[in-house]
């Protein structure tokens, strides 16, 4: 179905033209076609609708479901554009920027989907903007930190940055930390995250199996009680023979975890066998989790 979009002035208001889109397409594909008409380019083009900045990967059947099918177009300057390719490409720092820039929704998304830190250097404003947050998170789980704290109290916003990063868990707010969902995510991304968890969470069989089945030296991280597990101990061992040193030592004398132990070695012929039994060794001559 075909899609007549009315294009006017960002400024005057004043009809620039139609053009006859798909339902199909998204914002980048009416940039290109705008672009074939008036000869600007995508980068220059800013669209807005309902004083709302569309972002290139918006599909139009959703933005116009409930609207006419009108944008105001916003010419860019030369020099922003420049800025903001500078940026994109990791070419200039938040930083080393005016500060006019280092407030700029479009230029803050481009930056924190190349730097990890590049939220820390956005305004107040920004740090709340669930969509900047969320672009950040989900390229770099540990942009959490940078954000403000309701969004670290934000369900979806910090099950993105766990699920990017485990270990981004330990900036989420402590009622999310002890969510059952969030918890799994987590662990599930990065055994290690285990440690972060509310004791209550390291004490939920679900999420301590999924933690040492994704790296078995999480285990040390395990409450007391489940460390008596035989088969949690068995489980962490064959994720990685090195959780033979966090298991109890009566457990390295048992021919099951041994032989799951044996499994877990993560190199391979003569040079594997040798490190597995040294570490074995080491296990055994320690009182490990005794």
């Amino acid at each position: 179905m075909v899609l007549e979009v009315r294009i006017v002035h960002g400024l005057s208001g004043q009809l620039l033209g139609t053009v006859a889109a798909e339902k199909d397409w998204d914002v980048s594909d009416l940039k290109w076609e705008i672009r074939s008409i008036h000869g600007i380019s995508d980068d220059e083009q800013r669209l807005v609708l309902n004083g709302r900045v569309l972002a290139n990967r918006e599909s139009l059947d959703s933005i116009f479901a409930n609207v006419l099918p009108e944008v105001a177009l916003v010419r860019l300057s030369p020099e922003y554009v420049n800025v903001i390719r500078k940026v994109e490409r990791g070419y200039a720092k938040l930083k080393d920027l005016a500060e006019e820039y280092r407030c700029d929704r479009d230029i803050i998304l481009a930056a924190v989907r190349i730097d990890s830190t590049a939220l820390g250097q956005a305004s107040t404003a920004l740090k709340a903007d669930i969509d900047v947050v969320t672009t950040a998170v989900t390229c770099h789980g540990c942009a959490l930190a940078y954000a403000d704290d309701k969004l670290k109290n934000n369900f979806d916003v910090v099950l993105s940055a766990v699920q990017r990063d485990g270990l981004a868990v330990r900036h989420a707010s402590s009622r999310l930390q002890s969510n059952s969902k969030i918890a799994m995510a987590a662990v599930q991304q990065n055994g290690f995250a285990l440690e972060l968890l509310p004791e209550k969470m390291r004490g939920q069989s679900e999420i301590a199996r999924a933690a040492i089945e994704r790296e078995g030296e999480a285990f040390q991280y395990l409450p007391p009680v489940l460390q008596k597990e035989r088969d949690l101990a068995i489980m962490a061992v064959r994720s990685n023979c090195e959780a033979l040193r966090c298991i109890p030592r009566d457990l390295t004398f048992d021919e099951a975890v041994i032989k799951n132990a044996s499994m877990g070695v993560r190199m391979r012929g003569y040079a594997g066998l040798r490190y597995f039994e040294s570490v074995l060794a080491e296990a055994r001559a320690t009182s490990s989790g005794a």
